[in-house]
């Protein structure tokens, strides 16, 4: 019988195992970088880190005025579709583990430890010495604004979309001294000019004009029907016109002040729709001032004048075709005019196509009524 053969394993090489990186950690499937460099899988690169590990970006880790506190957007904005989400609640500030911190400028990135080369391949460069992991938001570059140049004021559409005015512009506006010699990106627009301290107003941190000077500055770079919308919302919605005739009266014979003074008086405030609001203007522009969902009686009615008992219902299909209200309308119209009231029905469409035409209409039955009144 064979012997059991006891066989001595060769002697190897011992291989250390090389220790493992713990400044950067990706796996094989994370190496497109946001910046659009690639790293071959498996290579660490040269002084990388996390900005979220190497700086908090929190006004404790930075220069004196450098980078502002990330917040939401003010409590109690209207946001548009694209802008600010109502209601929504601001983070803390600096940025969470695992967030996106925002825009920082060279220096702060580099007393934070990266090295420049990093910051070359894997930060965004928003403006000159400003710069950030992935691609900026409207927000971040508002940031980016303030860090490029402290003395700027972020105004015109920038300071409305702060405000939750509008929806995200694709150009933003700042206003610097005079003796600034910048060359923006295309999505900066520099306005060089003189601004009074009371006219700058903060908002998430950040200096913007103040609300009457905006609707002002807002009126020269926002095409006519916009900027219309713009200062009827705002009049509505709580902004006090007093307001826009003390910046005419502080600041007399400034440019775009003739043209504040006319929007203030043909703004419409009281609107429910957008219809109305279209003919409210129309009227306004031929002079003709009506009381806007103004109670009569029991009811409250669209557009009344109570001099030729006069009374205008804008009626979208959607709503008044429904076979209880189109009853309930019919049985409204009849006690009006039992009660000696003129009742003029337009469709939202035919306000929305013509206003102008339809407001013409509307000024001669009125005319001719209070006429016959005297």
């Amino acid at each position: 019988m064979r012997g059991a053969l006891h066989s001595t394993p060769l002697p190897t090489k011992s291989r250390a195992r090389r220790p493992r990186m713990e400044r950067y950690v990706h796996s094989s499937t994370d190496t497109q970088l946001s910046t659009g460099h690639c790293i071959p899988p498996g290579r660490a690169p040269e002084d990388t880190y996390s900005i979220a590990d190497a700086a908090s970006m929190t006004p404790d880790n930075t220069d004196a005025g450098s980078t502002p506190r990330l917040q939401g957007h003010s409590a109690g904005s209207t946001p548009g579709p694209q802008g600010h989400s109502a209601g929504s609640t601001p983070g803390p500030q600096g940025h969470s583990a695992g967030s996106t911190p925002g825009p920082a400028t060279l220096q702060q990135l580099l007393a934070s430890g990266l090295h420049p080369s990093t910051v070359s391949r894997r930060f965004t460069r928003v403006l000159p010495s400003v710069h950030m992991r992935g691609e900026p938001s409207t927000m971040d570059r508002c940031r980016a604004v303030s860090l490029w140049r402290p003395d700027a004021v972020l105004s015109h559409r920038s300071a409305a979309y702060l405000r939750g005015w509008t929806t995200e512009p694709t150009t933003l506006d700042a206003t610097v001294p005079r003796s600034a010699r910048l060359r923006p990106p295309p999505w900066l627009r520099l306005h060089r000019r003189a601004l009074d301290s009371r006219l700058v107003d903060e908002v998430e941190s950040l200096p913007c004009t103040a609300p009457a000077q905006t609707i002002l500055d807002c009126l020269a770079v926002l095409p006519r029907a916009e900027a219309e919308l713009l200062i009827d919302e705002r009049l509505k919605f709580g902004l006090d016109p007093a307001s826009l005739l003390r910046l005419l009266e502080r600041f007399p014979g400034r440019r775009g002040n003739a043209e504040l003074a006319r929007q203030v008086r043909l703004a419409v405030t009281r609107f429910a729709s957008e219809p109305e609001r279209a003919l409210g203007r129309a009227l306004h522009r031929i002079g003709l001032y009506l009381e806007m969902n103004a109670v009569v009686g029991p009811y409250i009615c669209d557009l009344v004048d109570r001099r030729s008992r006069t009374i205008i219902e804008v009626d979208g299909r959607q709503f008044h075709s429904a076979a209880g209200v189109f009853s309930k309308d019919r049985r409204r119209q009849n006690a009006l005019v039992l009660d000696r009231w003129l009742v003029l029905r337009y469709s939202a469409f035919d306000v929305l196509a013509a206003p102008d035409v339809i407001a013409g209409e509307i000024a001669s039955v009125i005319r001719r009524r209070r006429e016959s009144r005297r």
